[in-house]
């Protein structure tokens, strides 16, 4: 049951995602193709783009999905519902780094979880910019560990491939996509402002 449920919600967000991006590239659904990197990270294929590329990620958690859509830039997003996870600190001490360890651990009062998942939220949603598995960027680079800011955070970041040498500017944005749930945002060059739309079929 819980496998069909998956699956159903599955498909439901490819099929706004085709949606969504077909009215960007003014074209019908079906005629969207996707194809997968090597890492996973999703992009359009064969179809006949606007000047400026369409750059899109994905993101969903319990029956809550999101899509980021950017026209000329790169683009990754992530959605997590917060709660417990059993094991959180053996994830924390074996993959995240001491900063990130030590700023999780200095929220008390039950704010762990939060700050949990807004730090993982951050690796997720640059990873998936870059184009790299989740597993590199704990080896590649590192992320804010820090409290929200409205101005969002700038990063450094190596594509995978690259020699250490030459980083990129990115930057991140914290959001809440739904409640009880954290988010995160990394774009390519510029510190854009995001716009949200709710999408219903």
């Amino acid at each position: 049951m819980a496998r069909a449920a998956d699956r159903r919600r599955y498909l439901s967000t490819r099929g706004a995602l085709r949606r969504i991006l077909a009215g960007y590239l003014r074209v019908t659904p079906s005629s969207i193709e996707i194809s997968y990197s090597e890492s996973g990270k999703p992009s359009l294929a064969d179809v006949s783009a606007p000047t400026e590329k369409i750059h899109f990620s994905v993101s969903h958690s319990a029956d809550a999905a999101i899509v980021a859509v950017c026209p000329g830039r790169r683009v990754g997003v992530d959605m997590e519902r917060v709660r417990p996870l059993r094991g959180r600190d053996d994830v924390l001490s074996d993959f995240f780094s001491r900063a990130e360890r030590d700023w999780v651990h200095s929220h008390g009062d039950g704010g762990e979880d939060d700050a949990f998942f807004q730090a993982w939220t951050r690796r997720e949603a640059s990873s998936k910019a870059v184009g790299a598995r989740l597993i590199e960027s704990f080896l590649r680079f590192s992320v804010p560990a820090a409290p929200y800011s409205p101005g969002g955070f700038r990063l450094a970041l190596a594509e995978p491939g690259a020699r250490s040498a030459e980083p990129q500017e990115w930057w991140i944005r914290d959001f809440v996509p739904a409640a009880g749930h954290a988010g995160a945002l990394c774009t390519e060059k510029e510190n854009l402002v995001p716009a949200f739309w709710l999408f219903a079929w």
